[in-house]
């Protein structure tokens, strides 16, 4: 059994000493001890009671308590009890051997008188002696071996220890370095930590006065927001007023023209001889319209309506006005010319029928003369 570096530690982490490492021999289930039926075996402190079944001084101590039990047998009955006497005795004999013990049935027939040279218990003896010397021996040897064994771990354990010290004083120094270290680190860091926290109570001071100027620049924003919004509204009205008053204005232009235009029908028919247009009494009328383009940019542009001059049906007629629509009216506008004519208020209109129904006869003249010009009559 070899013990080469053994160590165990207590609570404080220190080294065992020789007392304790005894007590642990002790107990140790590793140790070897002599076997108890004195075999000359020295067996593991955990493995005797399996040793201890197939022990061979056990089994021979077994089969020398059965002889000696035959033997003390033997000794009690008659001496006229031999095996040569009677048969029925040997038979009896035999019986009795074979209802004794296993152990027994296997020694030989005559097993009342063994003979000498299966009970020589002095070469037993002689045997047992040697076993014992060579079991002190053993003993002798394994006790020199342990002593051995425990000055080299003795040996061991210093220098380990030793090694350990050593160790300890360098981890010490090294860390009393390290808490040197530490201490030049946190003074170091404290003064940045003291700089970083003043730099972010700046920060912060920074950030407040930022917060609060985008809360006055929101409160700005929102009202010009509602100045836009207001001078939004106030355009759209002022559009809206714009639109109407433009509107009113072209209707204005539009009945201005017209006014114009009627104006000019009024002074050419109060100056027929100083233009083109004739006109009777005998219900028919030439109207002569001139510039005519101008006119129908006129009636494109302005809706312009163009009147003719007064004319009576006959003496004492109808009084009655043709009207021209140059551009078209309603769903016929910018697609055709459409003429009408109208009856007016007249002086002799209490002697005339009334409703008036007269048929009418309008033709119309390209201005332009040419052999193959066509009327248009309706």
């Amino acid at each position: 059994m070899r013990y080469n570096s053994l160590t165990m530690k207590n609570d404080a982490s220190q080294m065992a000493t020789v007392d304790s490492f005894q007590a642990h021999i002790n107990q140790c289930g590793q140790v070897l001890e002599p076997c108890q039926y004195k075999c000359g075996v020295y067996v593991p402190r955990k493995s005797r009671e399996k040793h201890a079944q197939d022990c061979i001084e056990r089994r021979r101590r077994h089969r020398l308590s059965s002889h000696a039990t035959l033997e003390r047998l033997s000794n009690t009955l008659p001496s006229s009890y031999t095996a040569s006497n009677s048969a029925s005795n040997s038979t009896s004999q035999t019986s009795t051997l074979r209802r004794t013990p296993p152990s027994l049935n296997r020694t030989p027939p005559n097993c009342l008188t063994p003979p000498k040279e299966t009970l020589d218990f002095q070469s037993i003896e002689v045997k047992i002696r040697n076993q014992q010397q060579v079991v002190r021996k053993q003993r002798l040897l394994i006790l020199e071996h342990l002593e051995r064994e425990l000055t080299k771990f003795s040996k061991e354990l210093n220098q380990d220890r030793k090694f350990h010290d050593s160790q300890f004083a360098s981890l010490k120094d090294d860390f009393l370095g390290f808490k040197e270290y530490l201490n030049r680190e946190n003074v170091m860091i404290s003064g940045i930590w003291n700089e970083q926290l003043q730099e972010l109570h700046k920060f912060k001071t920074d950030l407040n006065d930022i917060d609060a100027e985008l809360k006055e620049f929101g409160l700005k924003q929102h009202a010009n927001i509602f100045q836009i919004k207001t001078n939004t509204q106030i355009s759209h009205e002022n559009l809206e007023r714009i639109t109407l008053i433009e509107q009113e204005i072209n209707r204005l232009q539009q009945k201005f023209i017209q006014l114009n235009q009627n104006y000019d029908d009024l002074i050419s028919s109060s100056n027929a001889h100083n233009c083109s247009i004739i006109s009777n009494t005998n219900g028919h009328i030439i109207w002569k319209i001139s510039p005519y383009s101008e006119k129908l940019q006129d009636a494109i542009e302005n809706n312009t309506v163009f009147r003719s001059p007064i004319f009576l049906s006959n003496n004492f007629g109808y009084k009655l006005q043709m009207v021209a629509y140059l551009n078209g009216l309603g769903k016929w506008k910018g697609r055709n010319l459409i003429m009408t004519m109208h009856v007016l208020k007249g002086e002799w209109d209490p002697l005339l029928e009334w409703p008036c129904n007269l048929p009418t006869t309008v033709i119309l003249r390209d201005q332009n003369f040419s052999k193959s010009q066509k009327n248009v009559s309706g």
